[in-house]
């Protein structure tokens, strides 16, 4: 969907912190961007090749890196997860080919302890520094790793500001929508490849931040994404919510093009239940809502309407209900890197939330369902408009 939120990259400074979650493909590597230049895709008509079943299994490929010569390559694998006591985590690894000399892999965590503000930590490499070793389904960048094998997911990430080791096990098998790949243009020059890995599942472990070390347990979703452009070339507008509930999961996102290319707007909604993935479709209908001004006057939402019918038919809302995190990269750099670095990249904010689903779960030959539990939401605003 994270993604990234469901996805590209905007820029980010090469001493800023990368972001998690979809945001980490859009709002990243600024000062890498600002040195390559980029030019505009042709017009938008996003398009899916539908051959083959809409619902189809990952298979060990999908989940290790595609190599591609695209000079704005870019894929990462992204972890969200809420722990039992609160705790919000993103983490991102990232591998692209944007950068000043050659591209650069990176491990990006957002990490928000219960009532508190995110915290954010990266650390970045070379591209010499990732590795992947296929038969056990690790990826490696740095000393950190992130593996899948089968249903059973290990993460972690080892520094001396924040270290995360946990082990989880999925409710079900990964999926995608047909083969993963939707086009963002009418000539299809410009593409987005998604697989939802993990749909849901439930970890444990251990959680050091400076000199706090405690055990944890919670709730996990994981992603992939690779896109060949730049985000910020082509959508104005990412909304992008995972639901925990105790016995269902949805991960939505819905993306808006910016008015040169089209304005149009289409999503991604996969729901997932303890025993399989009940769907992943494209036919949600989706409504922003609580449109909300910062203290910049930059404009977010805090509500998501979602509907979809059929066979497995959602209706109602998610809730944003805390703002913990706003991440202007741009902000953070100095004024003549920021002006270079935003003639390419436009000036991406993040905005993430808290909150709670709102939402009834119909599915077919059962009775409707209150989707209740947590909610976490990324309101990702590439162009206000």
């Amino acid at each position: 969907m994270i993604p990234a939120g469901p996805c590209g990259v905007n820029g980010m400074s090469t001493k800023a912190r990368v972001l998690g979650g979809i945001a980490a493909r859009l709002v990243a590597i600024a000062a890498w961007v600002a040195a390559a230049g980029a030019g505009a895709p042709a017009y938008a008509k996003v398009s899916v090749d539908r051959a083959g079943p809409r619902v189809s299994p990952t298979v060990p490929g999908d989940w290790l890196r595609h190599p591609h010569d695209d000079k704005y390559y870019t894929e990462s694998w992204s972890a969200v997860m809420r722990t039992a006591a609160g705790h919000t985590i993103y983490v991102t690894f990232l591998y692209t080919n944007i950068g000043v000399v050659s591209g650069r892999a990176g491990v990006n965590v957002s990490y928000t302890a219960p009532g508190k503000d995110a915290q954010y930590f990266s650390w970045e490499e070379s591209t010499d520094d990732f590795g992947e070793d296929a038969e056990a389904g690790i990826i490696e960048i740095g000393p950190d790793r992130l593996g899948l094998s089968g249903r059973d997911v290990t993460l972690k990430v080892d520094h001396a500001e924040f270290r995360l080791s946990i082990k989880g096990r999925a409710w079900t098998d990964g999926v995608k929508m047909h083969d993963g790949r939707t086009y963002l243009t009418s000539d299809r020059s410009a593409w987005m490849t998604v697989f939802y890995h993990v749909p849901r599942a439930e970890f444990e472990g251990e959680l050091v931040v400076g000199r706090d070390r405690q055990r944890v347990k919670g709730d996990l979703y994981l992603d992939h994404m690779i896109q060949n452009k730049l985000a910020s070339d082509f959508t104005a507008r990412w909304w992008v919510s995972r639901v925990f509930a105790p016995d269902h999961s949805v991960a939505f996102f819905a993306v808006r093009m910016n008015r040169k290319h089209g304005g149009e707007v289409f999503t991604r909604t996969i729901v997932a239940g303890r025993n399989g993935v009940l769907e992943v479709t494209d036919e949600a209908a989706f409504e922003p809502g609580d449109r909300k001004a910062d203290p910049k006057g930059h404009h977010y939402d805090a509500r998501y309407g979602v509907a979809l019918k059929g066979k497995v038919g959602l209706a109602g809302a998610i809730a944003g209900k805390r703002l913990h995190d706003r991440e202007a990269v741009m902000e953070r750099l100095g004024w003549a890197q920021g002006q270079i670095a935003s003639m390419v990249a436009g000036n991406p904010i993040t905005y993430r939330l808290e909150g709670e689903p709102e939402l009834t779960l119909a599915v077919e030959g059962a009775a409707p369902v209150a989707i209740k539990g947590t909610a976490l939401l990324e309101s990702i605003v590439n162009v206000d408009e």
